[in-house]
């Protein structure tokens, strides 16, 4: 259905309270709640009454070593990095014997299998072509 303009018509749904519509034409009760009343919102513009939600949480300060940073503090940094190596290397859950000998049968006969698949593949296009495939010529 085209209207007068020559764009189509839009179905008009049933929305909630407010949406499409500027924050300034909304009622209160559309918006979610954000922080303090009077306090300023992202926007900078002060948080109308009724509005509680929480403001954003900014960003953690992130610490960065400082390649001013002396020796010391350089030795102790890296032996914190390895203390903390060590406490998370005896979290690690490690495979039996059992299983890494499992999972390197597995390896290697799927290996086997493969790089067979691919020298009968080689040796059948050799025969049909006349030429190595893997040189290229």
């Amino acid at each position: 259905m085209a209207t007068p303009g020559g764009g189509a018509a839009r179905k008009k749904s049933a929305r909630r309270p407010g949406a499409g519509t500027s924050t300034a034409e909304r009622p209160p009760e559309a918006s979610a709640p954000r922080g303090e009343a009077g306090s300023p919102g992202r926007d900078g513009k002060p948080i109308a009454e009724g509005d509680k939600r929480l403001p954003r949480k900014s960003a953690r300060p992130v610490s960065v070593a400082t390649p001013a940073g002396g020796f010391k503090e350089r030795l102790e940094q890296f032996l914190r990095f390895l203390k903390s190596v060590r406490t998370e290397m005896k979290r690690v859950s490690w495979p039996s014997v059992k299983e890494v000998r499992a999972a390197t049968i597995v390896v290697m006969v799927t290996l086997l299998l493969i790089s067979g698949y691919m020298g009968i593949v080689d040796w059948l296009l050799t025969l049909l072509f006349g030429t190595p495939v893997a040189t290229g010529y």
